[in-house]
């Protein structure tokens, strides 16, 4: 029967394995939180990674065709005119519908309607820029029928929000109904319904559901400059089209004075190779971004400079053409003021009331402050590397102002104030829904791939329920969609795409795809093995060196008991 201390020997031997184990289970366990695998599967369905027409849940446009009061044409050819026009917009999934009256915007514009082109493009406009469309996402459209005068030609003419006034000429070569119908619906798809996308294509900067807008005005060291950012220049000038912009993504707002700046270059004209070789590398000497929060994905970082240097400085193109502005992709857009401005013209800022210096009480100047035509040029060339980023022309709603041939010229209203018309954005925003919602997917579906295929990867249960958050989020962004509230899909789909890369980004995720225990012991064993190797050597030798000594130490007992017996 074993002894009391052969069983405690055992018992602790027993303790001491099942704390090891213990241990082992804890350093070996990996804390997984559950991940919406057929949420993302059912969404990815849904939504499609092919053509444009696939995902697009977006509710079905509708034009309400009605004619001028008190003038031809009449109700029949009214309805005439719809049919036609509705059969030819049949394959963009818009409807066309007679309504029951003019709508009191296109009205007020009758006055107009006998004018000539110019006269009615600028009415439009001031039309569009005096109400201030309350609703700019709205899916329906108006269009009036105007007779003109006898002499004058058919034209389309589109405002600034979602209406147009089709002046029509019975006696000119539209002088059909089907020919009428078949222009008009010709110059709506390159305008109205024109297909916006994002896919297979560069654009100046990354789509992406947030950003940083960080706003330079540059000197060059020979004098101080200074804006009133807020009063002179966002508010004046880049206010609405900021406010339309944020119906599509976040955007965060900082401006800076940098005193001493450079182009580039040490002459008067930069041309596009010194840019290349020398912008990037002095603009890093200006300050950069501050991170003030904490965040786990950071929004992309916009730099819009006003350069306004105290000597002439022209930049050019590869074709030698004088340049006003100009982009760098992934950076940011560059205007030039002032004496970099392009040449002064009658009228222009270089004799604008407004230009001068902040002088002190003493009469000495102190800065050069931009002034309100200097701050309205940078603005409009900024806007219009916006625009370019949009896929939309960066001049205008249509490329090439002015008269558009064809049998149905075509002429647009510039939406001066707002920098982007109702259409416009509307035509962007399902570019960009449909762009979030996919990269959505796609940023879910390689988050759970890469949790499968890594094992010791730990996600916790802030990541998923970050993900299941994302998954519901663009789920119901598509529903909004269908339903027609537009800026609140927009708004989820924003939303759902930065949950989705916040998770991605998460640094536990980070830290174990490049520390995994694979890379852990190629980093530490060579550090320990110098040490661990000879200090193993050493207990072994000692054990063994201990044992024999107890061997012999037993040996020489058991021999001095022989001999005793041997003396007995």
């Amino acid at each position: 029967m074993a002894s009391p201390s052969r069983w405690a020997s055992l018992l602790t031997y027993v303790a001491v394995l099942l704390f090891l184990g213990l241990i082992s289970y804890f350093l070996l366990v990996v804390p997984r939180a559950p991940l919406p695998l057929e949420a993302i599967a059912a969404l990815a369905s849904a939504v499609g990674s092919g053509g444009e027409g696939q995902g697009d849940d977006w509710p079905a446009s509708r034009i309400h065709v009605s004619a001028s009061p008190g003038a031809s044409p009449s109700a029949g050819d009214v309805a005439t005119f719809v049919k036609r026009l509705s059969g030819f917009l049949a394959a963009e999934g818009v409807e066309v519908v007679v309504a029951d009256g003019p709508p009191s915007s296109l009205v007020a514009l009758s006055a107009c309607v006998d004018g000539h082109y110019g006269a009615l493009e600028a009415c439009l406009a001031r039309q569009s820029d005096s109400d201030g469309d309350a609703s700019p996402l709205g899916n329906d459209f108006a269009l009036l029928m105007a007779p003109v005068a006898e002499g004058q030609k058919s034209a389309l003419l589109l405002d600034a929000d979602r209406g147009a006034v089709l002046r029509w000429s019975a006696a000119g070569d539209l002088w059909s109904l089907d020919s009428l119908a078949f222009a008009t619906a010709t110059r709506l798809k390159e305008t109205w319904f024109r297909r916006a996308s994002f896919e297979n294509t560069t654009t100046l900067f990354e789509v992406a559901p947030a950003y940083v807008f960080s706003f330079f005005l540059v000197g060059d060291c020979q004098q101080r400059v200074a804006w009133d950012f807020r009063g002179g220049l966002l508010g004046p000038y880049l206010w609405r089209f900021l406010e339309r912009l944020r119906l599509l993504v976040d955007v965060e707002l900082d401006s800076q004075v940098v005193q001493c700046g450079s182009l580039g270059g040490s002459g008067s004209v930069v041309d596009a190779a010194t840019l290349q070789a020398d912008f990037l590398r002095r603009s890093g000497e200006w300050p950069s971004d501050t991170v003030t929060r904490d965040s786990r994905w950071l929004p992309p970082l916009v730099r819009f400079v006003a350069f306004k240097p105290t000597r002439p400085v022209r930049v050019v193109d590869d074709e030698r053409r004088p340049q006003r502005s100009f982009a760098v992709q992934g950076w940011g857009v560059v205007s030039l003021v002032g004496a970099g401005g392009p040449a002064p013209e009658k009228g222009g800022c270089a004799d604008s009331p407004c230009r001068g210096d902040a002088d002190g009480e003493s009469g000495v100047r102190r800065a050069d402050v931009v002034s309100p035509c200097e701050a309205q040029q940078a603005a409009s060339a900024w806007i219009s590397s916006l625009r370019s980023w949009l896929t939309l022309p960066p001049d205008g709603p249509v490329a090439g102002s002015g008269d558009q041939g064809g049998a149905l010229p075509l002429r647009t209203a510039r939406p001066s104030l707002d920098g982007i018309a109702s259409w416009e954005l509307l035509l962007v925003s399902r570019a960009v829904h449909r762009r979030f919602l996919r990269r959505t997917v796609e940023t879910l579906e390689n988050f759970a791939e890469l949790v499968d295929s890594l094992p010791d990867v730990r996600v916790r249960a802030e990541i998923g329920a970050m993900v299941h958050e994302a998954a519901e989020l663009a789920k119901r962004s598509a529903a909004l969609a269908s339903q027609g509230a537009l800026p609140e899909a927009l708004a989820a789909a924003r939303r759902a795409l930065q949950l989705a890369l916040s998770a991605s980004h998460d640094d536990t995720v980070v830290a174990e795809m490049y520390f995994s225990w694979e890379f852990r012991y190629a980093v530490y064993l060579p550090i320990s093995l110098p040490v661990v190797m000879p200090v193993l050597v050493a207990l072994l030798r000692q054990l063994f060196r201990a044992k024999a000594i107890r061997k012999a130490s037993q040996a020489k007992k058991v021999d001095c008991a022989d001999n005793a017996q041997e003396v007995t």
